[in-house]
């Protein structure tokens, strides 16, 4: 009996995930996935018993296994947006580009005090406009009233958001003229999909104790799993974290997964 086996390990490493060209088995090369506090794997198999019930007790006398699956979870809280298009399952993480405009009009109807209205909405794009400096708001009709900023309303240039204010002077119900200039920026953009990402994964691991070794998957999934937390408490703050699961699927002759300690000269 072996009493002094200390085989232990203190887990630490990185996880890198290679996409895969769509439609192909060829990656563009492994990118990190950054800090992730958890990272587990769990292996699943089927088996077919066999149990003889000529006589006796009905004990198994053959066991095979007919299938195996392996999985896993993990969280990063490197929330980048290549991370997040994981969790949103998008195809890709796309470049916005607006272009500046100078004097641009609006007309909002029924507008309502203490509401918040996006400007810049449009086909081409839903989401709204950004990087907006309102220079003035005017009720509609034949002498418009020209409203006060801050006021009877503020606005958020990041976000594109007008607020009419709940003292303010704009009547309920009522139709409002919005000018606006439009500054020249970028941003990111991804949609909410289905797309499921495949390719390899690849864990190296850094252990400030034990043996260390890499894993490989030839070939995953990446899709989302659970809750991603957009709000925490201010009394008991926590990073943000994005949760994803890993499903390993058959490439070729190719195993599951691949186990390498590191080598030793």
């Amino acid at each position: 009996m072996d009493y002094q086996s200390n085989n232990l390990v203190v887990p630490r490493g990185s996880i890198l995930f290679n996409p895969f060209v769509p439609g192909t088995f060829a990656g563009k090369g492994f990118m990190q996935l950054g800090n992730c506090p958890e990272f587990t794997m769990s292996r699943d198999v089927t088996p077919l018993e066999h149990r003889s019930s000529q006589q006796g007790y009905r004990n198994r006398d053959k066991r095979l296994i007919i299938g195996d699956d392996l999985s896993g979870s993990l969280m990063t809280d490197d929330v980048k947006a290549d991370n997040m298009r994981l969790w949103f399952m998008s195809a890709s993480v796309t470049t916005i580009t607006t272009s500046s405009a100078t004097a641009s009009t609006e007309t909002l109807q029924d507008v309502l005090k203490g509401r918040l209205y996006q400007l810049g909405v449009s086909s081409v794009a839903p989401t709204g406009l950004r990087n907006v400096t309102v220079t003035s708001v005017t009720s509609t009709g034949g002498s418009p009233v020209t409203y006060v900023n801050n006021t009877d309303y503020t606005f958020d240039a990041p976000s594109g958001l007008l607020t009419l204010l709940l003292g303010g002077s704009i009547a309920e119900d009522s139709d409002i003229t919005v000018t606006y200039n439009v500054a020249a920026s970028t941003h990111t953009q991804m949609l909410a999909d289905n797309k499921e990402v495949e390719g390899e994964i690849k864990f190296v691991s850094n252990n400030p104790f034990g043996e260390n070794s890499d894993i490989w998957i030839p070939r995953a999934t990446i899709t989302p799993n659970g809750d991603l937390s957009l709000l925490t408490d201010p009394d008991s703050p926590t990073w943000q974290q994005i949760p994803l699961t890993i499903t390993a699927l058959k490439l070729g002759s190719l195993a599951l997964a691949y186990r390498n300690s590191f080598p030793v000269a």
